[in-house]
C-alpha cells in the first residue's frame, strides 16, 4: 500500500482548523457538557446553591443524649477526683419579670432619640428630599422675582427666550394652491384662452426686462473720452509760467488781507448794539404773548386742525397695515437670491388632448412643493450649486503615451 504524503494546506485557510489542530480537549469538553444538559436539565456551573443543596433544619435524632440519661451526666467523672474539686457554686433562681416592670427597664436600656432641632422664632424650616423626583419649591410659588430668576439660574431650569416669530405666519398663502381651470385635459375656450394671455403676458414682462437690461448695458457716446480730451488732459501742468503768476498774484492779495486790520469799537457803539438787542428781544416776547392771546379766540380752528391731523394719521396707520397685509401675500426675501417662480404648464390650442389617455406628463411634484415653501417664506430661494476646481486642472501629454498623429514620428 503506498504511503500518502502530508496534506499541505496553508495555516491561513478555515480548512486547517480540522486538518492541523488537535481538537480532542474541545471534543470532550462538549461531551460533558451535553451529559450534564442530560442528567440535570442545564449546566452545573450555571444552577444557583439553593437548586443543587439543600439545607437541614431539623437536628439528628441519633446523636441527640436521651432524657433518661442527663441526670446522670454530671455522676460520670471519675470518684478519685472527687474530693479534690470545689463545691459547684449554687445560682439564683432568675427573679420572674412582670409585664410593666419589663417595659419599663426595656425602656431604660433602649437608646434615646436624638432630639430634632427646633426652629427659631420667625422661621419655618421644611426638611425634603434631595433625590425625590418632585420639585420641592416650584418657580410659580416664588413672589419675588430676583429670587424666582436666581432660584431657575441655579438649577438650571431657565428657559431660553423663544424669538418673537416663533407661531407667527408669515405668509397668507394656502399650503395647497389648485391648478387653474385652462390646465385641465378638456378645459373650455374661455378657460384655456385666459390662460395663454396669461402665459404671454408674462412672456413680454420677461422681454421688456431683458431689453432694459440690454439697454443698461450698452456704452454711451458721450461718455467716451476722444482722442482730443486724452490728449489735453496729458498736457496739464506743461506750462509752469501760468502758475507762477498766479502765484504771485495770490501772494500779494494775502499781503493786503493780512494788513487789513479791524478797528474797535467805541463805546458809544456798544451802548447802541446792546440797546438794539434788548428791543429784538422784547419785540419777540410781545409777538409770542400775542400769538397765545390769538389761539384762544381761535379754539374752534385749533380743533378742527388737530381732528385733520388725528384723520391723516389714522389713514396712515390703516395704508400702513394695508401695506403689511399685502406683503404677507408675496414672497420675503429671506436669502442672497430672490424668489423666482417656475412657468406654468400651458398647453397650445393643437395640443390639447382629446382624451386622458393621451395627456403629456408636464410639471414636477416635487418642485412644486418647494416653491410653495419659498412661497410661503419657510425655504429660502435656492439655485443648484455646480461644483467647481478649487485649482486649475493641469493638462499635459505624457511622453509614454502621445497621440498618433501624422506629424508622430517613432522612436
Amino acid at each position: 500500500m503506498v504511503r500518502k504524503g502530508a496534506q499541505k494546506i496553508s495555516r491561513h485557510k478555515k480548512k486547517y482548523w480540522r486538518k492541523g489542530i488537535d481538537v480532542h480537549d474541545v471534543e470532550e469538553y462538549l461531551e460533558d457538557v451535553r451529559k450534564e444538559e442530560q442528567q440535570f436539565g442545564g449546566r452545573l456551573a450555571e444552577k444557583k446553591d439553593v437548586e443543587l443543596f439543600s439545607l437541614s433544619k431539623r437536628p439528628d435524632r441519633g446523636l441527640m443524649l436521651l432524657k433518661c440519661f442527663k441526670s446522670r451526666k454530671d455522676q460520670a467523672k471519675d470518684v478519685s477526683l472527687k474530693r479534690f474539686q470545689e463545691p459547684k457554686p449554687k445560682q439564683k433562681a432568675a427573679v420572674r419579670m412582670t409585664t410593666s416592670s419589663s417595659s419599663r427597664q426595656v425602656a431604660k436600656l433602649a437608646p434615646t432619640p436624638e432630639e430634632e432641632p427646633q426652629p427659631l422664632p420667625g422661621y419655618s424650616v421644611k426638611f425634603y428630599d434631595i433625590w425625590s423626583s418632585k420639585d420641592p419649591t416650584p418657580a410659580d410659588k416664588i413672589q419675588d422675582p430676583e429670587l424666582k430668576e436666581y432660584y431657575l439660574r441655579e438649577t438650571r431650569k431657565k428657559k431660553k427666550p423663544l424669538p418673537k416669530t416663533v407661531g407667527v405666519n408669515e405668509s397668507l398663502r394656502p399650503n395647497l394652491e389648485f391648478p387653474k381651470a385652462g390646465i385641465s385635459y378638456n378645459p373650455s375656450p374661455e378657460d384655456h384662452k385666459k390662460l395663454l394671455e396669461e402665459a404671454a403676458q408674462r412672456e413680454l414682462e420677461k422681454l421688456k426686462r431683458q431689453e432694459k437690461l440690454e439697454r443698461s448695458l450698452f456704452v454711451n457716446k458721450d461718455s467716451i473720452i476722444t482722442p482730443e480730451e486724452k490728449l489735453k488732459e496729458l498736457c496739464e501742468g506743461l506750462f509752469p509760467a501760468e502758475e507762477e503768476d498766479t502765484g504771485a498774484n495770490d501772494e500779494e492779495t494775502n499781503t493786503l488781507l493780512t494788513n487789513i486790520r479791524p478797528k474797535p469799537k467805541t463805546s458809544q457803539k456798544r451802548k447802541r448794539m446792546i440797546k438794539q438787542k434788548q428791543i429784538e428781544r422784547a419785540r419777540r416776547e410781545e409777538k409770542r404773548k400775542k400769538a397765545l392771546l390769538n389761539d384762544v379766540y381761535r379754539l374752534r380752528s385749533i380743533k378742527a386742525e388737530i381732528k385733520k391731523e388725528q384723520e391723516l394719521s389714522l389713514k396712515k396707520s390703516m395704508l400702513k397695515v394695508k401695506k403689511k397685509y399685502e406683503r404677507l401675500k408675496h414672497p420675503h426675501r429671506l436669502g442672497r437670491l430672490k424668489f423666482e417662480p417656475s412657468d406654468e404648464p400651458v398647453l397650445l390650442p393643437d395640443e390639447v388632448p382629446h382624451s386622458l389617455r393621451q395627456l403629456r406628463v408636464t410639471g414636477d411634484i416635487m418642485e412644486e412643493r418647494f416653491k410653495s415653501w419659498q412661497v410661503r417664506n419657510i425655504l429660502e430661494a435656492q439655485v443648484r450649486h455646480k461644483r467647481t476646481r478649487k485649482f486649475k486642472l493641469i493638462r499635459y501629454e505624457r511622453k509614454d503615451f502621445k497621440e498618433v498623429t501624422a506629424d508622430y514620428i517613432p522612436r
